[in-house]
């Protein structure tokens, strides 16, 4: 290991090693509890297809897909639309999901939330709730404002 001196020569842009923090726990843990509640699918459900016959699909993200990041970035560190991506490029979100998120801008975000029919709101909470006991919790409260719908559980 060596000095002090000489570990901080190593750690140091010096000698040409350069050094970058993600975050990952918070983000990872979110990825994987929505697919296993499946909730870009049961999004996308409810997302009327388009005249070619498809459902829409903007800068290769599905409209549930599209949810899933807003509401991930909204949970982890709130922000706008516009700052998304400020916010994303500190996370490991790109390398784990495979994807690059730069072209999701705040009218990314509109675009795809003008897909979803407000009445399907609560056919997709409703198969949300269906996979929840496979997470031992009990809904405790429903809050919504025009944006999101959020449900608190406890367990």
């Amino acid at each position: 290991m060596g000095t002090a001196e000489t570990l901080l020569k190593r750690l140091s842009d010096e000698d040409g090693c350069s050094i970058k923090s993600y975050s990952h726990g918070d983000t990872t843990a979110l990825t994987n509890i929505a697919i296993e509640l499946d909730i870009v699918n049961i999004i996308n459900r409810y997302i009327p297809i388009n005249q070619k016959g498809q459902k829409p699909i903007r800068d290769g993200l599905t409209v549930g897909g599209t949810f899933l990041l807003g509401a991930i970035g909204r949970a982890c560190r709130p922000t706008s639309k516009m700052g998304w991506y400020n916010w994303c490029e500190r996370t490991s979100l790109e390398y784990c999901l495979k994807s690059s998120f730069k072209a999701l801008d705040s009218q990314h975000f509109w675009d795809q939330m003008d897909f979803l029919p407000l009445e399907s709101i609560p056919k997709i909470e409703e198969d949300w709730l269906k996979g929840l006991p496979s997470f031992d919790m009990k809904v405790w409260i429903l809050l919504e404002n025009t944006i999101y719908a959020v449900e608190f559980a406890y367990p």
